[in-house]
C-alpha cells in the first residue's frame, strides 16, 4: 500500500507448528487410558558415562513431573552398584533416593547347580552331571556368568538331547573373558584411583588378603585403609575373610587385576601392528 510518497508493505507467516509431545503428558495419557492402572518401566545396564547418566536425568524430571500430575508410575532401574550409586548423586533423582534397594550378591553352589538345571530341563534338554559341576564352578554364583555358561553350552551343540562336558568344557575360556571384557574392566575402570590402587594391593596374594599387608604396600594409615576397605565391601567386590582380612568377592576380578600387573601385562602390547616403525609426526 502507498500514499504520495509513503509506501508500506507487510507480510503474514503462519508460526503455528504441531507440539512436541514430552514423555511427562504421553505417561498421563497413557495411565488415563488404562483407567488410573500402574505403568511399569524397566532400563536395564544402568552406566555411569556422563551421556547416559544426563539421559537418565532428563528421564527421571519427566517421570517425576508425571507422577505429579497423577500418573501412576514404578521406575526399576539395574546395574553394577557403582553405577547405580552415581545414578542416586544426579539432579532430579530424589524420589529414587526414596526407592528400596535389593542388592543381588553371589549364589551359594547349590543355588547356582539348581538355576542351571531348572533353566536346561525347562528347555526340554538334560545335563549331564559332571557338566553341571563345571558350570557351577565357572559361574561362581554370578548372575551374570549364570546366564552366560548356560548360553555358551547350550549353543555348542544345540541338536543334542543333552548339555554334555564337552560343551561345558567349551564355555569355560569364552565365558570368563566375556564377563572380563563386559563387565569386570568397566566395573574396575568406574572405580577411584584409590580402589584401583587397593584392589591391585591384593592381587598380590593368592586368596585373601591381610589387611596390615595392604596398608604397608599402599603406605597408608589405618584410618585411610579403612575407608576404602569399607566402600569396596560396600560396593560388593571385597569381603572380610576372618579378623582382619579381606577377599574378592567379584568372582575373576582378581585375575582381571593380575592381567594387568603381573609380568606378562605388557605382552598384548609387544604386537603393535609395526606401528613401532612409523611413529606418528609431530607438527
Amino acid at each position: 500500500m502507498s500514499i504520495w510518497q509513503f509506501g508500506a508493505s507487510w507480510e503474514y507467516v503462519s508460526r503455528f507448528s504441531d507440539a512436541v509431545p514430552q514423555l511427562r503428558t504421553e505417561l498421563v495419557a497413557l495411565s488415563q487410558a488404562l483407567d488410573g492402572a500402574g505403568i511399569l518401566i524397566t532400563i536395564d545396564e544402568v552406566s555411569s558415562g556422563r551421556t547416559r547418566l544426563r539421559e537418565l536425568a532428563q528421564f527421571a524430571l519427566q517421570v517425576q513431573h508425571a507422577l505429579t500430575d497423577g500418573a501412576q508410575i514404578m521406575v526399576v532401574f539395574a546395574g553394577v552398584k557403582v553405577d547405580l550409586d552415581e545414578l542416586l548423586r544426579q539432579q532430579h533423582l530424589t524420589f529414587l533416593r526414596r526407592s528400596k534397594e535389593f542388592d543381588f550378591r553371589r549364589l551359594s553352589a547349590l543355588q547356582t547347580a539348581s538355576v542351571l538345571q531348572r533353566t536346561i530341563e525347562f528347555g526340554g534338554r538334560s545335563v549331564e552331571p559332571e557338566a553341571l559341576d563345571l558350570l557351577v564352578t565357572i559361574a561362581q554364583g554370578y548372575p551374570y556368568l549364570i546366564q552366560l555358561v548356560g548360553d555358551y553350552a547350550w549353543r555348542h551343540n544345540a541338536a543334542a538331547d543333552s548339555i554334555s562336558l564337552a560343551d561345558a568344557q567349551y564355555s569355560l575360556e569364552r565365558a570368563i573373558k566375556a564377563v572380563q571384557s563386559r563387565v569386570i574392566s568397566r566395573v574396575y575402570d568406574d572405580l577411584s584411583e584409590v580402589d584401583q590402587e587397593f584392589l591391585r594391593a591384593m592381587a598380590v596374594d593368592e586368596g585373601r588378603s591381610r589387611i596390615a599387608d595392604i596398608k604397608t604396600r599402599m603406605g597408608q594409615s589405618d584410618q585411610y585403609i579403612q575407608v576404602y576397605k569399607n566402600r569396596l565391601i560396600g560396593s560388593g567386590y571385597v569381603q572380610m575373610a576372618g579378623r582382619g582380612y579381606v577377599e574378592f568377592s567379584l568372582p575373576y576380578l582378581d585375575q582381571y587385576i593380575k592381567t594387568l600387573i603381573g609380568p606378562g601385562a605388557d605382552i598384548d602390547s609387544a604386537d603393535d601392528g609395526g606401528w613401532a616403525d612409523y611413529p606418528a609426526p609431530r607438527v
